[in-house]
């Protein structure tokens, strides 16, 4: 046996299962990354947080289609966060996904409450039209079940993803965090942006209906 002959052809051989491997590993981590990631609990800045919870409980992955949900904004630390309230049906961003990633058409209550942001760029965000709101620690609030925002039929696990909006100081295009932990200074400010948080990516659960026995 020529063994040198026989152990290049090995080696060939062991380079292609590789090289085969390596490519459908690749493959598999960029179909995972395309893919939105399950997370809740999600950075508005680096002073706030903003996640979804049970219904007087804590942030959770999967609600039922049923389920009334809870948004927490959370500050961090011991700062004050002084920021202006856009109005309840601009500051939420939300969409619903079947398992092949199709978006799923929203009830007229879920068209009602996720508006685009009608902020005009000036300096008049500081009109009475944005009322001022102080966070401390923690603030919570009912907000909807999924099917109240989403026309949901068809039984199966689909992804939420929620994004929140809020109104800060900006100085040169950025958001001032100095400002927005500092009630002297937020009331002098006269020049405010919106900022919105990541996406929080939780799991809607529609249960098959149960037949009567």
């Amino acid at each position: 046996m020529d063994y040198p002959a026989f152990g290049i052809r090995i080696m060939t051989i062991f380079r292609k299962i590789n090289g085969r491997l390596l490519f459908g590993l690749v493959c598999s981590v960029l179909m995972n990354s395309s893919a939105g990631q399950i997370t809740n609990d999600v950075t508005i800045t680096p002073l706030m947080t903003f996640s979804l919870r049970k219904h007087f409980g804590s942030a959770a992955s999967e609600f039922k289609a049923d389920e009334l949900m809870d948004y927490a904004l959370t500050v961090q630390g011991t700062n004050y966060f002084f920021c202006r309230l856009m109005s309840s049906d601009e500051r939420f961003d939300f969409h619903l996904f079947d398992s092949e990633s199709r978006e799923v058409k929203k009830t007229d209550t879920g068209m009602a409450n996720s508006h685009a942001p009608d902020v005009p760029i000036s300096d008049s965000y500081s009109s009475n039209r944005f009322k001022p709101h102080l966070y401390y620690l923690e603030d919570a609030h009912a907000w909807f079940r999924p099917n109240d925002l989403f026309s949901i039929k068809k039984p199966g696990i689909y992804e939420l993803e929620v994004r929140y909006r809020v109104l800060v100081p900006m100085t040169n295009g950025v958001p001032d965090l100095a400002t927005v932990t500092n009630g002297q200074n937020f009331a002098a400010s006269r020049v405010f942006g919106v900022i919105t948080s990541n996406p929080i990516r939780v799991k809607v659960n529609l249960e098959p209906t149960r037949q009567p026995k």
